[in-house]
């Protein structure tokens, strides 16, 4: 048996709050010798519906970070529990 399927229950997972705003940030490169714009969502997002499912992916997201620029920092999540504290799960 496999890890369980992530997309199987997607479609009962609803987003009930979302406040997100675009933030540009800028860095000098000095291997290229040019500033470079890094750009990405910041804020929340609450979902409701089955969440085991996305526990294990969702995990991993909070160790390694996701997307492009995680090496400057970019791309960190934390999962919440709906009281605000953080998941054991």
């Amino acid at each position: 048996m496999g890890p369980p399927r992530v997309d199987c229950g997607a479609a009962a997972v609803t987003v009930v709050d979302a406040a997100a705003t675009w933030r540009d940030r800028e860095r000098y490169s000095t291997r290229q010798h040019a500033r470079m714009r890094l750009g990405g969502w910041q804020g929340r997002v609450r979902f409701t519906g089955p969440w085991r499912p996305f526990s294990r992916p969702l995990r991993a997201g909070e160790l390694v970070h996701l997307g492009q620029g995680t090496a400057f920092g970019l791309g960190r999540i934390r999962v919440m529990a709906g009281n605000g504290c953080p998941t054991t799960d």
